[in-house]
């Protein structure tokens, strides 16, 4: 479905395959989906998406 919008799929089994996919999916600009199925003890990200993309984070007044 998502190439029907010129997008991309990708896998992700790692941290590391993750943040790649992460990082050329913004750098792309296209429309893609990230399935990440990792196991719980390969990495030490917290899981929050403000790890990921640091610009989400909301700044504090």
């Amino acid at each position: 479905m998502i190439e029907a919008f010129g997008g991309v799929g990708v896998n992700a089994t790692s941290p590391d395959e993750l943040k790649r996919a992460v990082n050329a999916a913004m750098d792309s600009g296209l429309p893609t989906l990230i399935n990440a199925v990792l196991d719980p003890a390969a990495g030490s990200e917290s899981g929050r998406i403000g790890n990921l993309n640091p610009q989400s984070k909301l700044k504090k007044k």
